[in-house]
């Protein structure tokens, strides 16, 4: 018997979560009240941060909000995951690692900050040497070039909360 690799369905799903179970978890932790208040970043009037970063099973999932302090609104253009050095020898040798989500509760490209946003994404697990920073970039769409940017130790992520 020969079976197309087209048609094979994938028998061990366990670990793998719905988009209806993404929901949840990602409602349910948004719920919760703030416990990180040391992972932010600041630039022109905006400030992005972390509000919880939790884990569960291979999961790794990250609440992070954004607050715009001018009057000019935000056209969100991307916001980035990547993995990069803490420090760089030489602007042309570096290593990036870009990460893309699993789940995003709500679409972040296109989104105008007037005054807050919030979101949350998932991840599978994943590990980084202490030599490295997990960054989260958020760009504008237009041609201002309004950039802000954190970063995170790998430690903050070792101590993020448990999700059930």
């Amino acid at each position: 018997i020969s079976v197309n690799p087209n048609d094979a369905v994938q028998v061990d799903q366990a670990d793998v979560l719905s988009n209806q179970e993404c929901f949840d978890l990602a409602i349910k932790a948004m719920n919760k009240k703030r416990s990180i208040f040391n992972i932010d970043g600041k630039a022109y009037g905006m400030k992005m941060y972390v509000k919880n970063i939790y884990t569960m099973g291979d999961y790794i999932m990250i609440e992070l909000a954004a607050k715009n302090k001018t009057n000019l609104q935000f056209n969100i253009g991307q916001i980035r995951f990547k993995i990069i050095d803490k420090h760089t020898v030489k602007a042309t040798v570096r290593q990036d690692i870009e990460l893309k989500p699993v789940y995003s509760l709500y679409e972040s490209d296109g989104k105008i900050i007037t005054s807050r946003f919030n979101n949350f994404y998932i991840f599978k697990k994943f590990t980084y040497p202490a030599q490295k920073l997990l960054e989260i970039e958020m760009t504008e769409k237009q041609y201002s070039g309004r950039r802000v940017d954190l970063k995170i130790k790998y430690n903050q992520v070792l101590n993020s909360l448990q999700l059930n």
